[in-house]
């Protein structure tokens, strides 16, 4: 996979739109998404919460948070490069370096 400019990346891609393809079941209240964590599979259906106003996330069983490449690397349980490629591959917003 050639070169993924994580910050443009991050600014193309809306957290909110990568809970689909994370296969997240998540309800939406108050301008903020909750859900199980599907990766600590503890803590409840409230476990997870995305902030689209923050473009964030906060995993309260795992104790973790950050954008949505961060999100991505928690929920699939890979490393920050890895999230950035299935980002970039399942929202078609590729490569410029």
């Amino acid at each position: 996979m050639p070169f993924i400019d994580f910050a443009a990346l991050k600014q193309r891609v809306a957290i909110e739109t990568v809970l689909p393809a994370l296969q997240l079941e998540m309800r939406e209240t108050n301008g903020q998404y909750r859900g199980p964590c599907p990766s600590c599979q503890s803590g409840g259906k409230r476990t997870l919460v995305v902030t689209p106003a923050k473009s964030a996330f906060y995993c309260f069983a795992g104790h973790t948070g950050g954008d949505v490449i961060a999100l991505v690397a928690h929920v699939r349980d890979c490393s920050m490069k890895e999230a950035a490629e299935f980002l970039a591959e399942v929202t078609g917003q590729g490569s410029e370096a």
